[in-house]
């Protein structure tokens, strides 16, 4: 179970403009020498030196002319309810003096020390706004930023390499305006791949609205790789009013798996171009070739197109690209879309791997015969839907195949000379052919004196 800080230290809205106590009587505020967040970054930094406390924000409104950060665990954040936050024209946000891969500053900036040679990830950061109303008027601002500096380098040397960042909250908020990013969680660009110790964990966005005018890229929530066990619910990205190539949902494996990540309950809204969702395998990953994007569930959700019918990726489509179109080494498997709404949105898929995992759609509408989307184009072997399956070659007579893959399948057993009966986890079938269905770890074993012909596919 969560341990929130006790020390508690409060930021007021209010200072001796309009006032009759500085800062209206909290901690800190608009009256907090040199502060250009209204003394919120001030009350941050006092919550790093006491080694974690409550940050309490008053009701009211709050502008900053630059971005803050979380500077140490243990944090807690919180707003009052109807409170706003405001990042005028011009704001300058911050950016980290060590990467290399997030050339626009940031609102928050959570899970580093903003070091050039960060000691460790920081952990156990927590932003609840109870509906914070956030406006950005610059377009290269990122909205919440989580970086895990466990690969963070400067010119190229790695400065860390030990276990990565874990537990981060952020729920209740409002965004809108013109901003590139809203939520980014991730690692730093680097060139080689994460280990899985160095995964950031534990990342959950709740209760997210993010809505915005004319822009001309960007995306809506990205999870851009290194980041293990992660949940999104309860959120809305309406791009529809926007411009541009835009994938909304964007999650890819750029220096580390993405993996074990639930997105629940969520809508995602496009425009009628660019992809409404985009799912990438790119990136070395954890394991080399096995790596990418992969162990996803996304259910109860709605991907809207944005078109007046159905559209593939690249009009505001769904979209999977499966080794990054052939050029990288990540794959994209064992996805599953559940009780999830398409308006108006066909899936696409680019392929030019093998590894073997399912793609399912279950239980999706609209549909009159199938359970997937408005249409579905794609050469997954052995993973898309309806698919075939994939070849399995018995290696020499008694032969045992074991499911390693992870999930249920079918094995279907066809021809060829048994001279003995299948047997299912060592007990007879009494059947020298047929389908199987095979749980993870689960056998199918048999003599032969001429092999027969096996396809398995995943359901």
């Amino acid at each position: 179970m969560t341990s929130f800080p006790v020390t508690c230290v409060t930021v007021s809205p209010v200072g001796l403009s309009s006032g009759y106590l500085p800062n209206n009587g909290a901690n800190y505020g608009p009256d907090t020498p040199g502060t250009t967040t209204n003394g919120i970054q001030e009350a941050l930094n006092f919550a790093a030196s006491v080694g974690g406390a409550r940050v309490f924000c008053q009701a009211g409104a709050y502008s900053c002319s630059t971005g803050f950060w979380f500077p140490g665990n243990n944090i807690l954040v919180v707003f009052a309810p109807g409170s706003s936050l405001t990042f005028p024209s011009g704001a300058t946000g911050l950016t980290p003096n060590y990467v290399t891969g997030a050339p626009f500053p940031a609102f928050i900036l959570m899970g580093t020390s903003l070091s050039s040679n960060p000691s460790a990830p920081l952990s156990h950061q927590w932003l609840v706004g109870n509906g914070l109303a956030i406006s950005w008027d610059d377009q290269s601002i990122s909205g919440v930023v989580i970086y895990n500096p466990g690969q963070a380098n400067t010119n190229g040397v790695q400065v860390y390499s030990g276990p990565g960042g874990e537990d981060y909250l952020v729920e209740g908020l409002e965004t809108s305006g013109v901003v590139n990013q809203v939520f980014v969680a991730g690692t730093l660009n680097t060139a080689s791949p994460m280990s899985a110790v160095q995964h950031m964990r534990h990342v959950v966005f709740r209760g997210i609205y993010d809505t915005r005018g004319a822009n001309t890229g960007g995306t809506g929530i990205h999870i851009a790789g290194g980041v293990m066990h992660a949940l999104v619910e309860d959120c809305e990205s309406d791009l529809s009013a926007t411009t541009g190539n835009i994938s909304n949902l964007f999650m890819n494996a750029s220096t580390g798996d993405t993996s074990y990540v639930v997105w629940r309950n969520c809508r995602i809204r496009n425009h009628g171009n660019g992809q409404v969702f985009e799912l990438q395998g790119n990136g070395a990953g954890v394991g080399g070739t096995t790596g990418g994007t992969h162990h996803i569930l996304l259910e109860d959700c709605v991907f809207d197109s944005g078109g007046s019918a159905p559209v593939i990726n690249g009009s505001g489509g769904g979209y999977m690209d499966d080794t990054d179109g052939g050029t990288g080494t990540g794959f994209v498997y064992n996805i599953e879309f559940r009780r999830c709404l398409f308006v108006n949105c066909a899936v696409g898929l680019s392929a030019a791997g093998s590894e073997f995992g399912y793609l399912r759609f279950s239980d999706c509408q609209p549909s009159t015969s199938v359970t997937y989307p408005n249409g579905f184009s794609g050469t997954l072997t052995g993973r898309g839907p309806n698919d075939p399956g994939v070849s399995v070659s018995p290696t020499g007579s008694p032969y045992t195949y074991t499911n390693l893959d992870g999930f249920d399948e079918m094995l279907l057993v066809s021809g060829g000379t048994l001279t003995t009966d299948i047997s299912h986890n060592g007990k007879s079938t009494g059947l020298n052919g047929g389908m199987f269905r095979l749980r993870a770890a689960d056998t199918l074993s048999f003599d032969y004196t001429t092999a027969p012909t096996i396809y398995k596919q995943a359901l």
